[in-house]
């Protein structure tokens, strides 16, 4: 498991039980996420639809013994990440009207 560790000195640690309550759950917005969903972000990270493959954001985290935390400031560069590509979806290509009329052209020329 690779974690990208945040700074343990300027940071105070949080369990994967607080940090889930710091997020609504997609099905029901008055329960947290799972813990297994945080757990999910530090260890393999989360890809934003409509990005690129292998886009991935990572929660930081660290493994303190057997536990793995995270941190409150953690959690908001991971959510700022996680806004700041949503605006930037790829747009699905469109063919212009020019665009048919060549290819139409073409067809025509190749006998078709």
């Amino acid at each position: 498991m690779d974690l990208l560790p945040f700074d343990l000195a300027a940071e105070d640690p949080i369990s994967l039980v607080e940090a889930a309550r710091l997020v609504p759950s997609r099905q029901d917005p008055r329960k947290p996420v799972g813990t297994d969903t945080i757990l999910r972000w530090i260890t393999i990270g989360f890809h934003p639809r409509g990005t690129a493959r292998g886009t991935q954001i990572q929660l930081e985290g660290l493994k303190l013994g057997d536990v793995v935390v995270t941190s409150r400031e953690s959690m908001q560069r991971f959510a700022e990440k996680c806004s700041s590509t949503a605006g930037t979806q790829r747009k699905p290509e469109t063919v212009t009207s020019h665009e048919h009329e060549a290819a139409a052209a073409e067809l025509r020329a190749a006998g078709f």
